[in-house]
């Protein structure tokens, strides 16, 4: 029913779209383009382009999961920082609308959205106006820990690049409430007092005198080299701290957990693993401990973002339902020249899918996945 919802919806839209009265009073992109199709009046402050990069496959138990396959390359990615007059920002996820009123798609994306939410509306409220510098760091996913970490942060590093930082008056931020975000902002430099908070979806619209793009790292889940580098360089005091060598348990207190969890412990317990919450850890105590981690092993989630402060050499145990598989830990492992490993559970009937799914945990496999990751220790 929702989907027959937006069908008519869309249509509906596209009928409007005919009249050019709707057209200007709607305030909607005609379309959407890419960084290399831009044509309006625009000035690039700094541009980048990543090389190709190779990885060996991970370790695991079997055959390699396609979505590992699939991600043995990233392809030419260009990153770029670029100043324009008169741009819109519409919506919490930072949807860009450059002056010819189209949807900039280079830095307008939205999770498992295959059309942009944009054009779902029958038109936009009336945008207010910001004077000065203002630059756009929100993204989809900035309210999760990993995508704060990898794909938003990063951008700030791009700025700085570009030699633009200290003139910036004001950042376009997807809320502050998270003490995560507070704290990585002010190690960052951003000022609280800079922040404009794009929270709420359907009425944040806002016309730029000068908006400052800069673009997103690389594809959704291939985290970038230029990240990793950049949350170590906010955090080279803390990784540089000398602490007794630990192996490091991540139990998540919410959401996605794994199922025979009591039997999982009761095993790393022989390998002298210690249980931690990310979560009720500052990001400061959170580097603290990761670079000093000789293994770390866990559930797939946002705690396993902390493997960007390991020191090389670590290893590290990523464990998935067979419901959902994401590589992105393992790319930042290649980058860090980590030892990673992933084992995925045992295929079960429960009501969670896809992401929400438990994993049930093999712990013959697990204990073979051990031995294949430390063969000189077992």
């Amino acid at each position: 029913m929702t989907n027959f919802r937006l069908s008519v919806k869309r249509v509906l839209i596209s009928f409007l779209k005919l009249f050019s009265n709707y057209r200007r009073s709607s305030n909607l992109p005609s379309g959407k383009l890419s960084f290399n199709e831009l044509a309006s009046n625009y000035v690039v402050l700094y541009q980048c382009e990543n090389a190709l990069v190779k990885r060996k496959p991970p370790v695991t138990i079997g055959d390699v999961h396609e979505k590992f396959k699939k991600a043995l390359s990233t392809p030419l990615q260009k990153t770029f920082v670029i100043k324009a007059k008169n741009w819109r920002v519409w919506g919490n996820q930072g949807a860009v609308i450059c002056d010819t009123n189209y949807l900039f798609s280079d830095v307008s994306k939205e999770f498992d959205n295959k059309t942009h939410s944009i054009f779902n509306q029958f038109k936009l409220v009336e945008p207010t106006y910001a004077e000065g510098n203002i630059a756009i760091l929100t993204a989809s996913g900035s309210l999760v820990y990993y995508h704060w970490m990898m794909d938003i942060l990063p951008r700030i590093s791009f700025l700085k690049q570009s030699g633009i930082f200290d003139q910036i008056d004001k950042f376009i931020i997807n809320s502050t409430l998270n003490g995560y975000q507070e704290e990585t902002l002010e190690r960052a430099g951003v000022q609280q007092s800079k922040i404009i908070q794009s929270n709420d979806h359907w009425n944040f619209h806002l016309k730029a005198e000068n908006l400052i793009v800069p673009s997103l790292v690389l594809p959704l889940d291939y985290p970038s080299l230029e990240a990793c580098t950049y949350l170590r360089q906010l955090y080279s005091n803390e990784i540089q701290e000398q602490r007794e060598p630990v192996n490091i348990y991540i139990q998540r207190l919410s959401g996605r957990k794994i199922s025979n969890e009591a039997e999982i412990i009761s095993f790393l317990d022989t390998l002298n693993f210690q249980v931690i919450n990310p979560e009720k850890l500052s990001v400061a105590e959170q580097a603290r401990i990761f670079s000093n981690a000789r293994m770390v092993a866990g559930a797939h989630g946002a705690g396993l973002t902390n493997i960007v402060f390991c020191r090389p050499g670590a290893v590290v145990v990523d464990l998935f339902s067979p419901e959902w598989v994401n590589p992105c830990y393992w790319i930042i492992a290649e980058h860090l020249d980590l030892k990673y490993g992933y084992l995925e559970g045992i295929k079960s009937k429960q009501k969670q899918k896809g992401k929400a799914a438990d994993i049930e945990v093999d712990l013959d496999q697990l204990k073979s996945l051990f031995a294949k990751l430390l063969p000189g220790d077992r």
